[in-house]
């Protein structure tokens, strides 16, 4: 994982501190990566906190992200590369408060939810369309305790295909629900998807 410059600017502009990044690991080498990287980007910004964890997910390594008003239920499986690198450096910026959050109508909508949800996205971090649609569950899932969300990264979880048939990326699931592509993946269109399921 290599932050561009960019992305480190928007990092110093965002975080203001309380970021826990959740880190789950096993003994291999996937594993070793992710903690070497997200090691060093908690030593290049004193904002971020990183607490490891043995196991603890279904495919590892796994992270996730927590602020001091932003839930910890969103998961993603797999090291943020390539075009998902936005997505972390977003997802950073939200969990320490400044990132850009749900509006207030879809507010009100994940607080009338009746059950938990299930959500599941699957991605490779090569393809361009995922990240706008991995932002989007990310949003909606940092906002709202109820929704369950998993990110995988297909690419380096190729078992995961199994359970989550996907012949294309990005390929969103939602309880019995599916949508494959970006199309018809925006906020509004996601969360109705999500009130229909609950």
């Amino acid at each position: 994982m290599q932050l561009g410059d960019r992305d480190r600017d928007a990092l110093r502009a965002c975080l203001k501190g309380g970021v826990r990044i959740h880190l789950y690991l096993d003994g291999s080498e996937n594993s070793r990566q992710a903690e070497e990287l997200f090691s060093h980007l908690c030593e290049e910004f004193e904002a971020l906190h990183l607490v490891k964890h043995e196991g603890g997910q279904e495919f590892l390594p796994a992270l996730s992200i927590e602020g001091e008003k932003h839930h910890s239920n969103v998961v993603y499986h797999g090291i943020p590369a390539e075009h998902e690198l936005s997505t972390l450096v977003e997802w950073l910026c939200i969990a320490s408060g400044s990132g850009q959050a749900p509006g207030e109508a879809a507010i009100r909508a994940l607080e009338e939810l009746d059950s938990e949800v299930e959500v599941v996205l699957v991605l490779t971090p090569f393809c361009p369309t995922c990240t706008g649609v991995a932002k989007n569950i990310i949003r909606l899932g940092m906002a709202c305790e109820k929704l369950r969300v998993s990110i995988i990264d297909v690419a380096m979880f190729p078992e995961a295909r199994e359970r989550y048939p996907s012949l294309s990326v990005p390929k969103l699931f939602i309880g019995s629900r599916t949508l494959t592509g970006a199309r018809g993946a925006d906020e509004a269109s996601v969360l109705e998807l999500i009130k229909e399921v609950s």
